[in-house]
């Protein structure tokens, strides 16, 4: 039965496997936190990406990720199956991939930055993902029910400006605050605008599919009701039918004291991309219990005008962070990020709560070391990731790479970035 199930759950993921929103230095981190500085910042905090006073910086990035909530490269033993089993009554099978590549140019306190980006998050039923872990159950109906998705592909491309307070205006800002005991050293602003053009793919599936048993003689047979699954997505011929959007990012970064510094961003306010209409294609399948045989029915081709589906809404991501500088050369980063998946395929919205802490060496200038564990609660999963960086004068030369619990066989997934760029 496995291997009958398998080639269907695939079928319902392949179509989104296309928001590596991160660097190779915040892959090695863990997380993009929001009290890093540089142009890594941009999908961290908007306050924080002139942090460092560059005057040019040109960066060229790649990176990818996959993960699931569920199977993980390790034998799973009953114990842990029964574990899994709950994570997918809940959430059901998850399985995200993320991809974002392209370039970058900061000049003074502005970048422009022109990116390929794609993310998807989909879903299975909880029958299904049990089915995966623990095998069938005789004379039990498995539910498609809760199956949907989303994924987005596109073109990002926009501008970053952050300011530093003056002198004057930081003094007005302690003034306001009028405590002696918390005098803030440096305070940055930060906004991001992003012109978004691309496309989008959706599905979602329902019913109860089938049912393991036997027939009156004792031979095993497969049965069932009804199931329907349906795409939406726009027919892109050319340029004009390309879904398009808009989105913006805030953030706001203090120096406390010389040692602790904190950052607060919001990423994607209205964020989405629109067409003008979508197409939907449907496949009912139908069990025929005089005849004993499956039916299908292709729905004919559909175009929707001004209809929710028309609509692809980005996550909406929250983060809050924290560093503390040790010594010259080492800070220990935390941070916390809610990211809530806000499109209106997902029946019951998923939220991801991430946790983070790292820790990034930079007394030798030209190899800086990273290393950081996070927690995802979507994902179920804790990450050690590990970086570091080659910097030679003006050319740097930087990777990333998680999950290394894979190297004791029990990670969930994979993400990786390498960045080459030139700062002056």
């Amino acid at each position: 039965m496995r291997l009958f199930i398998l080639p269907l759950v695939l079928l319902l993921l392949l179509p989104g496997l296309a928001e590596a929103a991160m660097t190779a230095r915040s892959i090695g981190l863990g997380d993009d936190f929001a009290v890093i500085g540089g142009f890594e910042a941009l999908y961290g905090n908007p306050a924080t990406v002139n942090l460092d006073g560059h005057k040019f910086v040109l960066d060229l990035s790649g990176t990818g990720k996959f993960w699931n909530n569920i199977l993980r490269n390790d034998y799973i033993s009953e114990k842990d199956k029964d574990k899994l089993v709950k994570i997918a009554d809940r959430n059901g099978l998850l399985v995200g991939a993320e991809a974002n590549s392209g370039l970058k140019l900061a000049i003074g306190p502005v970048l422009f930055f022109a990116e390929g980006r794609g993310h998807s998050l989909l879903r299975v039923s909880g029958d299904y993902a049990e089915l995966l872990l623990k095998g069938n159950e005789l004379e039990r109906d498995y539910s498609l029910d809760g199956s949907n998705g989303a994924g987005a592909f596109y073109l990002d491309t926009g501008l970053n400006y952050s300011h530093r307070l003056n002198e004057r205006q930081l003094e007005a800002v302690n003034e306001s605050i009028n405590n002696d005991n918390l005098q803030i050293e440096n305070l940055y602003f930060g906004l991001t605008y992003h012109y978004l053009q691309g496309g989008f793919i959706k599905y979602r599936a329902t019913g109860e599919l089938f049912n393991i048993g036997f027939d009156e003689d004792g031979v095993g047979e497969i049965t069932g009701s009804y199931g329907s699954m349906a795409l939406y997505y726009p027919e892109i011929e050319g340029f004009a039918d390309l879904a398009r959007g808009h989105a913006f990012d805030l953030g706001v970064y203090a120096d406390i004291n010389e040692c602790y510094s904190v950052g607060f961003s919001i990423l994607n306010l209205a964020a989405s991309l629109k067409v003008d209409k979508v197409r939907e294609e449907g496949l009912e399948i139908k069990f025929n219990e005089e005849t004993e045989e499956w039916e299908y029915d292709n729905t004919a081709d559909l175009e929707i005008y001004n209809y929710e589906e028309n609509v692809m809404r980005l996550p909406l991501i929250i983060k809050l962070g924290g560093k503390m500088e040790v010594f010259e050369g080492l800070d220990l980063l935390a941070n916390y990020t809610i990211t809530s998946y806000r499109d209106s395929i997902y029946e019951k919205a998923p939220t991801d709560h991430r946790f983070g802490l790292a820790a990034e060496f930079d007394r030798l200038k030209f190899i800086p070391l990273r290393t950081g564990i996070t927690y995802s609660t979507l994902e179920s999963s804790l990450a050690w990731s590990a970086g570091m960086g080659l910097h030679l004068g003006p050319l740097h030369l930087d990777f990333g790479f998680s999950d290394l619990t894979g190297l004791f066989y029990r990670s969930k997934g994979v993400n990786a970035g390498l960045n080459l760029s030139l700062v002056f």
